[in-house]
């Protein structure tokens, strides 16, 4: 029984001791000029299928570039798999989500359901969505919620 206490404190202060500590950094917001992105405006007045048309299609090639590098890492067999079951989640989708990820899907040339995947993903492995603001101040605040309710079934789908 020792041994086993022994092992995994030991795995907890290996890994506690693998994690990078690194002093907080003041001089990386705003960040310089030479990597501003545009600045996308997506009229929400439009047909949820053509809003973010405008936004993508300049980009499309380095998102589905992007994509490569994540399906490349996976059996076609897989893909496909993944394809089929989640063009099925996508059909239980409210609108207008769905028709925004058909509309993405569109402009990307990708099956909706893989769109659907990546548009989902962090609700699938993070289950939580952090949100961080800075202040007039320069103050940082780092919000999180765990919204994992409708992944363990204790929330309601609308």
């Amino acid at each position: 029984m020792k041994g086993i206490v022994l092992c995994c404190i030991a795995l907890v202060l290996g890994h506690a001791s693998s994690q990078v500590v690194e002093k907080c950094r003041t001089d990386t917001f705003p960040p310089p000029e030479d990597t501003e992105l545009d600045t996308v405006i997506v009229n929400l007045d439009l047909d949820a299928e053509e809003r973010w048309k405008a936004a993508i299609a300049p980009a499309q090639k380095d998102i589905v570039a992007l994509i490569d590098v994540i399906t490349d890492q996976f059996n076609k067999y897989v893909l496909e798999a993944a394809d089929f079951a989640f063009d099925i989640l996508l059909n239980t989708l409210p609108e207008p989500y769905q028709s925004e990820i058909k509309g993405i899907a569109s402009v990307l040339e990708l099956p909706p359901g893989q769109v659907c995947l990546y548009n989902i993903f962090y609700e699938l492995f993070t289950v939580c969505t952090s949100i961080i603001q800075e202040d007039a101040h320069g103050q940082l605040y780092h919000a999180r919620n765990l919204d994992f309710w409708f992944v363990l079934g204790l929330g309601q789908w609308q």
